[in-house]
């Protein structure tokens, strides 16, 4: 069950990190034209563009993503732990029925 786990948790956290990271190359490199609808967040925000945009937007969500993967972690330990307890308890129940 961990590789499998493991495996559901790289796709949940991968593939939506990897969306974002490909629009925003897109949105970056694709030139700006008529007919596409680029949100302009930075020139409508309330915050102003430049180094406050940076700090105060950017900032943030990179530190409640990584405060997010923190606490996946922690959850993916915990459940690993509960994991390899559930096989000892299911090993030595075995074991304690063939001495019987």
């Amino acid at each position: 069950m961990g590789r499998l786990l493991t495996a559901y948790t790289g796709f949940g956290f991968g593939v939506p990190t990897v969306i974002v990271f490909i629009v925003a190359a897109i949105l970056q490199l694709v030139p700006q034209m008529k007919n596409v609808v680029i949100p302009g967040y930075n020139k409508s925000c309330v915050v102003s563009g430049g180094k406050p945009y940076l700090l105060y937007v950017s900032m943030i969500n990179t530190a409640l993503y990584i405060i997010n993967l923190v606490f996946a972690g922690l959850t993916l330990k915990s459940l690993w732990a509960a994991s390899k307890m559930a096989s000892k308890l299911t090993t030595s129940r075995k074991e304690s029925s063939r001495n019987k």
